[in-house]
């Protein structure tokens, strides 16, 4: 029974280290397609209007595949926190300049 129950706690570990391990990859692959996405709004004038008139599209675009809506709504907002805090520090950089 000991070696039963010392059996499952390392398996149990084992399952946990490998999801901890491809959530970890996961995050650092949208984080990577956030910044892509955000380089190419700043860089391509036409892709930053298609990006304000149809985001979805847009990203889908960049994406290469067709992501049900509610998936991509949530890179979407990655993108947008991220020109936002982009332009927040530009700002803060501007008004620093100042004194």
């Amino acid at each position: 029974m000991y070696q039963l129950k010392t059996l499952y706690l390392g398996i149990r570990g084992i399952i946990y280290a490998v999801s901890n391990k491809i959530l970890r990859r996961a995050i650092m692959d949208l984080k990577k397609k956030i910044d892509e996405i955000v380089k190419k709004i700043k860089a391509d004038d036409e892709f930053g209007k298609k990006f304000k008139d149809d985001p979805i599209k847009a990203v889908e675009s960049v994406l290469g595949v067709d992501l049900p809506d509610d998936q991509v709504n949530k890179l979407i907002d990655g993108v947008k926190a991220k020109l936002n805090l982009d332009k927040a520090d530009g700002l803060l950089g501007k008004i620093k300049k100042l004194f």
